[in-house]
């Protein structure tokens, strides 16, 4: 499987998150959104646009998010936030293909 290209497909995302018991923020809720996704050489793009609700609330909240996934090789991509711009990335982490269905 050609996992990079496979991300190229990529139209929507949806997330619930869940914080630890020593948390501060009481971040509980669920997210969902639209992905616009741009490629450029060895390297793809995605910009989220959505919305987040706290389970302890009614509102919605509006977020917005980029990521850059660089293919490095054959068999290994990098996922990166760009938090702080293009310029300065946040890696998160590379996934490393172990055989032709599994990263």
């Amino acid at each position: 499987m050609d996992l990079f290209s496979k991300l190229l497909q990529t139209k929507h995302f949806e997330f619930s998150a869940k914080c630890g018991k020593k948390s501060l923020t009481g971040w509980n809720g669920h997210g969902h959104g639209t992905v616009i996704v741009q490629q450029n050489d060895n390297i793809i793009t995605f910009k989220e646009d959505g919305s987040f609700k706290l389970d302890s609330s009614t509102k919605f909240l509006s977020i917005s998010n980029e990521y850059i996934w660089q293919k490095i090789n054959t068999n290994r991509i990098s996922l990166s936030h760009a938090r702080f711009g293009y310029s300065n990335l946040v890696k998160l982490f590379d996934l490393i293909r172990i055989d032709d269905n599994l990263w």
